[in-house]
């Protein structure tokens, strides 16, 4: 943005000095300030910074959650639901995930041959992912029993060891 820390540090993002020289040396920022910072980057057509920010922002709110799929089971007034957050890499990665998206939405259609094709699509997939062995496919099923349960989803040991190998490799 072409300002001065000090500038930036009192025009911006209205606090003192010390504070951003803190979050470039020893403590960088975190939560809502990460939002702020991804905003006022934008806004100023920042855009690698906003998405440095967006991504930081992210990673902490996954980190802070602990699991990838969050399930909540259904009630005697609505169907169970979740939040899922998952780290994508690479091109075929975020085509899965839009794919998955299209199928999630065609789910809640109101034309049945609609819901019936995504349900169709959806078995087919299920069915080829378990002619492998990956812990993430496990993950998934265990959480989505779980959920059709109504308790909460955690990792199995296996499962976590097998993660942080991978994570290692």
């Amino acid at each position: 943005m072409g300002k001065t820390q000090q500038t930036f540090a009192v025009e911006v993002l209205k606090s003192a000095i010390g504070t951003v020289a803190r979050y470039e040396t020893s403590d960088p920022p975190q939560g809502d300030l990460l939002v702020r910072l991804w905003e006022i980057a934008e806004q100023h057509k920042l855009f690698h910074h906003r998405d440095v920010f967006r991504k930081l922002y992210f990673a902490e709110v996954k980190r802070k959650l602990g699991f990838d799929l969050l399930t909540i089971p259904r009630t005697e007034t609505d169907p169970a639901h979740g939040c899922l957050m998952l780290d994508l890499d690479g091109e075929d990665a975020l085509r899965g995930a839009q794919s998955l998206l299209l199928l999630n939405s065609q789910l809640a259609s109101d034309d049945p041959k609609i819901r019936r094709n995504a349900v169709d699509a959806l078995s087919s997939l299920q069915a080829s992912a378990r002619k492998y062995t990956n812990p993430a496919v496990g993950e998934i099923q265990d959480a989505i029993r779980l959920a059709q349960t109504g308790r909460q989803h955690q990792p199995s040991a296996a499962r976590k060891k097998s993660k942080q190998k991978k994570q290692l490799n």
